[in-house]
């Protein structure tokens, strides 16, 4: 039986090196660095972001700058 299929291409594999000089290519290893790139940069704003709504909890004097605080951040926090 044979093998190749008409019309096909085998490509040579090739060292990552020699792959990015050449034209772009998006593959599965690149997808997985960008959304792991893009993960990791939400959380760590999603961090900041809650860490000033929770300073902010804590600074407020009063009962209804508490609720308000709390109630707006919530809202931002659930949105992200």
């Amino acid at each position: 039986m044979v093998d190749d299929v008409k019309g096909s291409e085998r490509h040579a594999p090739i060292d990552a090196k020699t792959r990015d000089s050449l034209s772009p290519v998006w593959d599965m290893s690149q997808e997985r660095v960008f959304i792991e790139n893009l993960l990791n940069q939400q959380f760590s704003f999603f961090l900041v972001v809650f860490s000033i709504v929770l300073a902010g909890a804590l600074n407020s004097r009063a009962q209804f700058h508490l609720q308000i605080v709390l109630s707006m951040g919530s809202v931002v926090i659930v949105l992200m």
